[in-house]
Parts: structure tokens; sequence; C-alpha cells
């Protein structure tokens, strides 16, 4: 695809080629080439002001930099750039991992508390679990570790279980619906046998 926009002179859709070959580099833990793809690709978006574009590198930046263990990196990619992630709960998540990576804990429990507030799906929640399962194992509360690690899988059941239940659902009102029409069918030749008779 870059080969192609790169002959049509099309260069956002060449730049947004580049950023998605970043993100499969780092999906294959291959984080230098992963870097190097998005750093050029952040670079350019800010050049231009494509500020999606922007938003963009700036979010997997953060993730390849805290996949790949490179905290320092991270902290200081994140206090570079923060203006540019408008998402408040990534905000929070960088800040919960700094705060963890430079053992503040307190810290941590702190923006985690704020971060509760502004979880609003299942995927947030286990997220969130597990954050708190880190901070309790980093302060040795092994107990509440263990109970955050049992919410981590009672809520991926839940979402497990709710994505399988939805072709069973569609299926039962398929077949309800089609047994509604089939009783109302059934009546309407009873009642025609009926004038007929």
């Amino acid at each position: 695809a870059y080969i192609h926009y790169e002959k049509a002179d099309k260069e956002l859709h060449k730049m947004y080629a580049k950023r998605d070959v970043g993100v499969l580099y780092m999906d294959l833990n291959q984080y230098d080439i992963a870097e190097e793809y998005l750093s050029e690709t952040l670079q350019w978006s800010l050049r231009n002001q494509r500020e999606t574009l922007c938003q963009n590198c700036v979010e997997f930046m953060l993730s390849l930099y805290s996949r790949s263990s490179k905290m320092n990196k991270y902290k200081e990619f994140y206090e570079t750039h923060e203006q540019y992630i408008e998402d408040k709960f990534l905000k929070i998540n960088a800040l919960i991992e700094i705060s963890i990576h430079e053992n503040n804990l307190q810290k941590a429990g702190l923006y985690i508390e704020q971060a509760w507030a502004m979880a609003d799906e299942r995927i947030d929640t286990t997220y969130l679990c597990f954050r708190e399962y880190e901070l309790y194992k980093s302060t040795g509360n092994y107990t509440q570790a263990i109970n955050k690690i049992e919410n981590i899988y009672y809520a991926q059941d839940t979402l497990v279980r709710g994505v399988l239940q939805q072709p069973l659902l569609s299926a039962q009102r398929d077949y309800f619906k089609s047994q509604s029409e089939l009783n109302e069918l059934k009546l309407q030749h009873n009642k025609q046998k009926q004038i007929f008779a």
C-alpha cells in the first residue's frame, strides 16, 4: 500500500500506511524497528499539523515503550507529548504506569481511584483490576491481589459470555419470530375454514 500511495503522491495515506507498518512491527515484538516507523510518522504529523495521526502515533508510542519495558523513555515521551492525548482515561493510565514504575504506590492508588470514576467499559474494568492487582502485589497485600485477579477472570468471563450469547439470542429471536408468523398463518387459515363452513 505504501508504494502505491507513494506513486499516487498521497502523502497522508502513505504516512498512515507507515504507522500501520510500525504497529505491525510492535505486534511482532520488533520494538526498535517499530519505534523508527512510528517516530518518523509522528514527526511528519507534527510538521504537517495532522492532529488525528499525531494522536494515534502518541498512543502507539506509549504502548510501544510500555510493552518493551522502556519506562524511562515512556515517562519522557509522555511528558513531552501529553498535550496530544485527548482521551482522559489514556492520560490517567499513563500516570498510573509511571507511578507504579517509580514505586510511588500511593500516587498510583490515587490515579487508579480517579480512573475508576472514568471507566465505562468492561475492558476498562479488567484493565483497572489488573493495575490494582499490580499495586497490591507490590505492597505485599497478596490477599487483595488475588481478589483482583478473580475480578479480572469474572469480568473477562462476563465479556466472553456476552459475545458468545449474541448468536444464540439472535437465533432464538428468529425462531420465535418464525413461530409467531406460523401461528398467525394457522389462525388465519382456521378463520377462513370457519367462513367457508
